[in-house]
């Protein structure tokens, strides 16, 4: 036996409702899950359609599965304390650099007028180099006169001073000869003759004999000084003239005394 029951009625429709709504929509869902994974596997296989031929222009509609990742959930990261910085320091100046001067670059000469310039150089250094070996052979020339000038004036002082000397003692020599001369005078001093051979041959010179004055006044002991006699042809002769003297003796203390060391010169000259 049924009952009427309305609440148990409107239950049952709503639930009929409830079914068919959830039939509705989950018909298509599936049909459009299932068309999605054929055409994800076809893709996966490499198929492609083929369109028909007899179309000429078809569309071709392409579609992917995209799969979403799952959310993750957000991780909070607790806020991390930081100490205080020290306040950064001013920052410095900026330096402009100074300009760079790039050097420009001389033109280059031309080979023909450095070659020219090259051969000038090489000429002025030939030139430089001859004036210095001419200046150097001028200085060692002069150098050369110079010591033998030197040596002229030093030879010819040296002879002047022997000439000098040998003045002075024939000046002695005179003046000794003087004071024996005064204390005793030549009473006869004959000159003795020109030898010959040297008359013939114009020999000239000087030869100095030396004697003692006896107390009589005659002369002994002559004979010639050594190196006295320029000429060996002359000593004869002089020595024989010699002993030819006569003196006045000297008298000392009213005594006649012989005087040794006497001294002669004969002179042998040509005139003309």
């Amino acid at each position: 036996m049924a009952l009427d029951n309305p609440q148990s009625e409107t239950l049952c429709a709503s639930e009929r409702r409830a079914v068919i709504s959830a039939t509705h929509w989950t018909l298509p869902l599936t049909a459009t899950v299932a068309l999605h994974a054929l055409m994800g596997l076809l893709l996966w296989l490499g198929w492609q359609p083929q369109p028909p031929a007899a179309v000429a222009q078809a569309r071709t509609i392409t579609t992917q599965l995209v799969v979403l990742p799952a959310t993750e959930p957000e991780v909070v990261v607790p806020p991390v304390e930081t100490a205080a910085l020290p306040p950064a320091p001013p920052p410095e100046p900026v330096r402009t650099p100074e300009p760079q001067v790039v050097p420009q670059r001389p033109p280059q000469p031309e080979p023909a007028l450095l070659a020219r310039k090259e051969a000038e150089q090489r000429e002025e250094q030939e030139r430089v180099q001859k004036q210095q070996v001419e200046r150097e052979r001028e200085e060692h020339a002069r150098q050369q006169r110079e010591a033998r000038e030197q040596g002229e004036r030093l030879a010819a002082e040296q002879y002047a001073a022997e000439q000098r000397r040998a003045e002075q003692a024939a000046a002695r020599a005179a003046a000794a000869e003087q004071a024996q001369i005064s204390a005793y005078a030549p009473l006869n001093k004959s000159a003795p003759d020109y030898p010959r051979r040297a008359l013939s041959q114009s020999l000239e010179g000087d030869c100095t004999v030396e004697y003692t004055v006896q107390t009589n006044g005659r002369v002994s002991n002559a004979e010639v000084v050594p190196g006295a006699c320029d000429e060996r042809i002359f000593v004869r002769l002089s020595l024989v003239a010699a002993k030819e003297f006569v003196y006045r003796p000297r008298v000392v203390n009213g005594q006649a005394v012989a005087v040794p060391g006497v001294r002669n010169t004969f002179r042998y000259r040509i005139e003309q």
